[in-house]
C-alpha cells in the first residue's frame, strides 16, 4: 500500500534553491497544507509523525 504522506521537493521559482513538501495523497488540492521546507531531514521528520498519526 502506498503511503498517505511522501516528501517531494522542488525547486524555488525566485531562487532556485531545493525545498520540500509533504504531500497528502488524500488532501491533493492543497499542497502546503502540512508545510514547506528548506532542510530535507526535518521535512522527513514531520512526515514521518504524520505517518504514525495516521496510522493509529
Amino acid at each position: 500500500m502506498e503511503p498517505t504522506f511522501k516528501v517531494l521537493d522542488f525547486i524555488h521559482a525566485t531562487n532556485g534553491g531545493t525545498r520540500y513538501r509533504i504531500f497528502d495523497s488524500e488532501d491533493q488540492a492543497n499542497s502546503n497544507k502540512h508545510g514547506v521546507y528548506d532542510d530535507k531531514a526535518e521535512a522527513e521528520s514531520v512526515c514521518s509523525k504524520l505517518i504514525a498519526e495516521h496510522k493509529g
